[in-house]
């Protein structure tokens, strides 16, 4: 169980896939993941005229492996990305929501597909 609500969901859902396709999701593992995603936005003006609004949507990642066997952590992946769009008018609404969710979807599976290619299993010792 990843918490966060729609987004702890979403990791949750991509962390499996990536494992599955990899084979490397065993449920008798002596490994446990404990995973947790946010997403932040902020509002910015980019050009001198100040006419084109964006929002930056900054996702960041934290990601730690835990040993039952041995009862300690055995490795940690910590990282974050950061995009942008470019506002529509308030008409539009559903138009910047679509491309908030759209960038979440993007930066969860970039986080995890880094996170697995980060992985190796020389890394995972007691710390």
């Amino acid at each position: 169980y990843i918490g966060g609500e729609y987004d702890g969901l979403l990791l949750s859902n991509t962390l499996r896939a990536y494992l599955n396709s990899f084979n490397m999701l065993d449920r008798d593992s002596n490994y446990e993941i404990q995973a947790s995603i946010s997403h932040t936005s902020s509002l910015f003006v980019t050009n001198i005229d100040n006419t084109s609004d964006r929002e930056r949507i900054a996702s960041f990642i934290d990601i730690k492996i835990f040993d039952k066997e041995k009862n300690c952590f055995t490795y940690s992946f910590e990282n974050n990305v950061s995009q942008f769009f470019i506002l529509a008018s308030s008409d539009k609404f559903i138009s910047n929501k679509s491309a908030l969710e759209e960038i979440k979807l993007e930066s969860t599976e970039y986080l995890t597909k880094k996170f697995i290619n980060n992985l190796s299993e020389d890394s995972f010792d007691c710390k």
